[in-house]
């Protein structure tokens, strides 16, 4: 009898692995762009949301939607933005949202509430507002649920933290299944700590290393809380800040997580199928 029902459960269990494999896979895919010194990233949940955290910078020269976005977007067939997520307004992180709204239809503009002189912000929501964009600040302690696996915690700005535009940025634990990345905007020390003392767990598996690696940020505390096996920086080619720091990259290397820099990979894809994360860069996977 026992031989019979272990022989049941074997060919149970290899029915269910045989689904298994030939399921139609629901992956959460990460695309953080290689637009210079910026950042944007690119989520695709599993039911086909398309969430943009920021759009890279816009000069007089150079527009990251226009240059960089947008034709990804075209490539992968993306006709519709259901979100773009600007963590703060830095020209760097929304510039090159002005060009989006005009090109492509958007959902909603999510927004820190930071407060700020900026006329090239104040044409973004000046066009969000044209195209009957609904416009939605998000603070710390939201939710937001995309109903099909993915689901999301705001861990900052808290309301004392929005007087600053770095401390103040929009940051957001991203969650499918047992995977999680942190997506930190520009935060720095004070949102690190503040961050820290709010929320009892932090972990994630990929980290988007905020401030572009700037020294002011990425503290031993918040990685130590963190535990990231993946750290993303977002950073331009031979920039004059000197980004990303010696020091950083070095409590990444103490940490034991794996740096991969837009300026040396290009655009870096994190597919997560809820279990685990696989990496594809411009360069190797």
């Amino acid at each position: 009898m026992k031989t019979r029902v272990s022989i049941a459960a074997l060919v149970i269990l290899d029915i269910c692995l045989f689904l298994w494999a030939f399921a139609p896979k629901r992956y959460l895919i990460v695309n953080f762009l290689d637009v210079g010194q910026g950042d944007c990233a690119v989520i695709r949940t599993p039911s086909g949301k398309v969430i943009l955290i920021d759009a890279g910078p816009k000069t007089r020269s150079k527009d990251a939607g226009m240059r960089v976005v947008l034709p990804f977007l075209r490539s992968k067939g993306i006709n519709r933005i259901d979100a773009i997520l600007i963590t703060h307004p830095d020209e760097d992180h929304f510039g090159g949202a002005l060009s989006l709204i005009e090109k492509e239809p958007v959902g909603e503009l999510w927004l820190s509430g930071i407060s700020t002189q900026n006329q090239d912000y104040a044409q973004l929501l000046q066009n969000a507002s044209t195209k009957s964009i609904k416009v939605r600040e998000l603070h710390e302690g939201d939710r937001l649920d995309f109903h099909d696996g993915v689901s999301s915690e705001i861990l900052n700005p808290s309301e004392d933290l929005r007087v600053s535009h770095n401390n103040g940025s929009i940051v957001m634990l991203l969650k499918y299944g047992a995977t999680s990345f942190m997506l930190t905007g520009d935060e720095e020390k004070g949102a690190e700590e503040h961050t820290i003392q709010d929320f009892a767990n932090l972990k994630a598996d990929v980290i988007k290393v905020a401030h572009h690696g700037s020294k002011s940020s990425s503290t031993e505390e918040l990685l130590s809380a963190v535990t990231p096996a993946v750290g993303i920086i977002s950073v331009g080619a031979h920039n004059v800040y000197g980004h990303p720091h010696p020091d950083v990259l070095k409590r990444l290397e103490n940490h034991h997580i794996k740096a991969l820099r837009t300026d040396q990979f290009g655009e870096i894809e994190a597919t997560s199928n809820g279990f685990e994360i696989a990496f594809h860069t411009a360069l190797r996977r």
